[in-house]
Formats: structure tokens, sequence, C-alpha cells
């Protein structure tokens, strides 16, 4: 909450890509957790890729999604990384989704 309302005030920029890339803690308390989830979970690396790619969606506020689409955008980027986490553990395609 803390980087939207920073994001929302300007004094944070928020058009800035490499904001969202920097490693923050939030960043890692999802990133290797869902790792190691994906690793254990799939022999393929491209499929435990994913699962990292589909939480940090799901949990990560993204301050350039956020900008550029607002609330609505962000929600709708948290539920797409719900489908897609669902989808890869249920043996699916992320490609299908």
């Amino acid at each position: 909450m803390a980087i939207r309302r920073r994001a929302q005030a300007g004094t944070m920029r928020s058009n800035d890509p490499m904001v969202f890339l920097k490693p923050g803690a939030e960043l890692l308390e999802v990133a290797l957790p869902a790792g190691a989830e994906g690793r254990r979970l799939f022999a393929d690396e491209k499929r435990a890729e994913s699962l990292v790619l589909a939480r940090l969606m799901q949990q990560v506020e993204n301050t350039l999604a956020l900008h550029h689409c607002g609330e609505t955008g962000l929600a709708r980027l948290c539920r797409d990384g719900r489908r897609i986490g669902t989808l890869l553990l249920k043996g699916g395609n992320r490609h299908r989704c």
C-alpha cells in the first residue's frame, strides 16, 4: 500500500519500469519461496519460472501497471496471476489460459 500511495502522490517515478524490477523485500519474499515451490513441483524449469511470475502477479504491487492501467488494471493483473497459478498447478499450459 505504501508504494501505491507514493505513486499516486507523485513522489515516485511511477513510469519507470525499473521501480518494479528492483529487488525489494516484498519482491524477494514472494519470488524466492515461489521459485523453491516451482522447482519442487515441476521438472520443467519454464513451468517453475511461470509459477514465480504468477505469484508475483498476484502479490507484488506493480507501480508501472498502477500508473498505466489504474486500480482496475492492477486488479486484473492479480486476477490473471491467480488464474495462471491455478492452471499450472492443475497441469495446464500457461500459454492456454
